[in-house]
């Protein structure tokens, strides 16, 4: 592992780390995490008891050997008796999802649960970042999927709407971003993700411009936003 992506994985834990005694998340912990990914990952090792819901069989598969318990399902319509878990959680996903539910998926998240957890990327905060997320979002859109990125106050407001008792949120800046040195590797590899993906030569190139600006100048990594409420069943874990 080079120095860079060390920093960066040391980076990433770190912030997790900060999130997550936030949220009060501790050993035995009843933990719903939602996305099979890095969360679920860090989750395991607080030694909360995780039960991990996907649509993606194939992510679920690759937790079989864990700790985690795993079930096919779908975000909108949790599978799941009332206030069955301490905590919902759900990291890195939101933003993948259609506009349109997100709403719904709040509400099932506090339907299953005695507190939420949202953990997502912040909008970006330059000109490059910008042309990033549009690029991203673009693409997706054209193959049927979403990349939206929303900030912090648009997360708490959902969460407003449903009367916590306690809403917490922060935003953690991160310093270990796309070095140029490392972007030729980054963007390829990205390139060829879209490809497979089936994504058009005319969002492609966009990302070659890109890409081009990133080898010439670095791009800081987005930050990362934590919104936290409990609602009034919840002590914490």
């Amino acid at each position: 592992m080079s120095d860079w992506d060390a920093l960066r994985k040391q980076e990433l834990m770190n912030i997790y780390n900060y999130i997550f005694a936030l949220a009060g998340i501790s050993k035995g912990c009843k933990v719903l995490d939602i996305g099979a990914g890095k969360t679920t990952e860090y989750l395991l090792n607080t030694g909360a008891e995780v039960v991990c819901l996907d649509t993606d069989r194939e992510k679920l598969e690759a937790l079989r050997n864990s700790k985690a318990k795993i079930v096919l399902g779908d975000v909108t319509s949790l599978p799941f008796i009332a206030k069955y878990f301490d905590l919902c959680v759900i990291g890195f996903v939101m933003h993948k999802i259609d506009p349109r539910l997100h709403a719904q998926v709040v509400k099932e998240m506090k339907r299953t649960s005695k507190a939420v957890l949202i953990i997502e990327k912040e909008p970006g905060f330059d000109a490059l970042q910008r042309e990033y997320d549009t690029v991203w979002e673009n693409a997706m859109r054209s193959i049927g999927r979403f990349e939206v990125y929303r900030d912090i106050n648009y997360w708490a407001g959902l969460i407003e709407l449903l009367h916590p008792t306690t809403l917490k949120k922060r935003v953690y800046p991160r310093m270990a971003g796309i070095s140029p040195k490392k972007a030729d590797e980054f963007f390829t590899h990205l390139k060829n993700k879209w490809e497979g993906m089936g994504v058009s030569e005319e969002h492609i190139q966009h990302l070659d411009a890109i890409a081009e600006k990133v080898m010439a100048g670095g791009m800081r990594a987005h930050s990362i936003l934590a919104v936290y409420a409990e609602f009034g069943e919840s002590d914490g874990c």
